[in-house]
C-alpha cells in the first residue's frame, strides 16, 4: 500500500472558462512542489491549489491576480498547508484571493516598504481577499514586525484569520497586523477574525495598528487576546468584538466602539459595549491560541449581545459578540467550502479480477 498526500477540488467551482488550475504538492504526485514554480506558470486568473503536507512550502511573490487554496490549518501534522517563509502580493496582484493556508517565519527582515510581516499585501494592491489563513511571526529582537501588513493605497478584507505573534522581546512596538501610509489611503475590512499575543507585556503589542489619519478600517467580530486591539490615527469603527486584555481598548480614539466587550475598568465609551470576563469563553488561555477555545460559553453574556441590527447569526438569532457571531463564524482549522482529501491508499496491483478498491480520507469545511 502506497500512502500518499494531495489536494483535489470539485470541478463545479465557479473559474471562468479560460483559467486552468494548478496543483503543488510535496511528495512528487503533482507538477510543482512548491508553491512559487506554480505561481510563474499560472496566467492572471488561474488557480492553484496547495496540498497538506507534514514538509513546509517556502514563501512566494504573487504579482498577478491568481486564486490559491490550501488544505487549511491544523495543527496535526501533514493534515495543512504551511508556508515557512514570506507570502507576498504585490501591487500588480488586484484581486488576488489567498484561502487555508498558515504562513509562519521568524526573524525575517523587512520589505522594501513594509515591516518584517509574514503576509506583506504590498502599495497599491487593490481588493486583495485573505480567508481562513493564520499569519504567525516569532521574532526575537527590537526590530518592528508583524504578522500581516497592508501597504499604502491597498485594499484588503481578512475573514476566519489568525494573527499570532510570539515574542521574548518586549523593547519594541509590534502589531498582529499593520495598516501603513496615508497618501494614498488604504482601506482594510477585518471580519471573524483573532489577534492573539504570547508576550510577557502587552503594553508594547497592537491588535492592529491603524497607520495615518486617512486610512479606514471597519472591524467585525474580532477578538484582541493579550495586546491592545486598536492603536493608531486611522478612522473606522469595531462592532461585536472583545478586548480580553487589561489595556485600552482603541489607544488613539478615532476608532468607535460599539457592542464591544472588554474587562472592567476598561469598557470604552460607545453603544452596545459590555464587561467581559474569562468566564464568558469555554476554555480561554491568554496569549495561547493554539490551546485556547474562543466559543462562548452556555452562560455568556456575550452571546446575542452584538449590535441588534448586524446580520444575525447563521441560527438566526442575534448576533453574538465574537468570532463566532454573524454570517462568517471563524471556522476551525481554516478549512475550505470543497472536500480536501488528506490520505489516498492505492493498492500496489490491480487483483485479477479487474476490480481496484482505493482507500481515502478527507475532510470539509463549512458550506458544502
Amino acid at each position: 500500500m502506497k500512502t500518499i498526500m494531495l489536494l483535489i477540488a470539485l470541478l463545479s467551482l465557479a473559474l471562468s472558462a479560460s483559467a486552468a488550475s494548478f496543483r503543488v504538492a510535496k511528495d512528487g504526485i503533482a507538477t510543482y512542489n512548491e508553491v512559487q514554480p506554480a505561481v510563474n506558470a499560472a496566467a492572471a486568473g488561474d488557480t492553484i491549489f496547495i496540498a497538506a503536507s507534514s514538509a513546509y512550502y517556502a514563501g512566494f511573490n504573487v504579482d498577478r491576480r491568481l486564486v490559491l487554496y490550501g488544505a487549511g490549518t491544523d495543527t496535526i501534522p501533514g493534515q495543512a498547508t504551511i508556508i515557512n517563509g514570506v507570502v507576498e502580493i504585490q501591487g500588480t496582484a488586484d484581486s488576488t484571493e489567498l484561502s487555508s493556508v498558515w504562513i509562519t517565519a521568524s526573524n525575517i527582515a523587512s520589505g522594501t516598504d513594509s515591516l518584517s510581516a509574514v503576509l506583506r499585501i504590498h502599495s497599491g494592491a487593490l481588493t486583495v481577499r485573505i480567508g481562513r489563513c493564520i499569519m504567525e511571526n516569532t521574532y526575537n529582537s527590537n526590530t518592528i514586525s508583524s504578522g500581516g501588513w497592508v501597504g499604502r493605497g491597498a485594499t484588503a478584507s481578512f475573514t476566519d484569520c489568525g494573527f499570532w505573534l510570539s515574542y521574548n522581546n518586549n523593547a519594541a512596538q509590534r502589531y498582529c497586523l499593520s495598516l501603513t501610509g496615508n497618501s494614498p489611503s488604504c482601506q482594510v475590512d477585518v471580519i471573524n477574525c483573532g489577534f492573539s499575543v504570547t508576550s510577557t507585556s502587552q503594553s508594547y503589542f497592537y491588535g492592529i495598528a491603524t497607520g495615518g489619519n486617512s486610512n479606514v478600517l471597519t472591524v467585525r467580530h474580532a477578538i484582541f487576546d493579550n495586546c491592545r486591539a486598536i492603536g493608531g490615527s486611522a478612522v473606522g469603527s469595531v462592532q461585536n468584538s472583545i478586548s480580553e486584555s487589561l489595556e485600552t481598548f482603541n489607544v488613539n480614539g478615532n476608532v468607535t466602539t460599539s457592542y464591544c466587550a472588554a474587562p472592567t475598568g476598561y469598557v470604552p465609551a460607545g453603544v452596545g459595549n459590555i464587561v467581559f470576563n474569562s468566564t464568558d469563553f469555554v476554555n480561554l488561555v491568554s496569549g495561547q491560541p493554539k490551546r485556547s477555545n474562543f466559543h462562548l460559553s452556555p452562560s455568556s453574556a456575550l452571546a446575542n449581545a452584538g449590535n441588534p441590527i448586524a446580520p444575525p447569526d447563521e441560527d438566526g438569532s442575534r448576533a453574538d459578540i465574537g468570532i463566532y457571531g454573524g454570517q462568517t463564524p471563524y471556522v476551525e482549522f481554516g478549512l475550505p467550502d470543497f472536500p480536501v482529501v488528506l490520505e489516498l491508499e492505492v493498492p500496489a496491483s490491480v487483483p485479477q479480477n479487474g476490480a481496484l478498491h482505493v482507500g481515502s480520507r478527507g475532510r470539509v469545511g463549512p458550506g458544502n
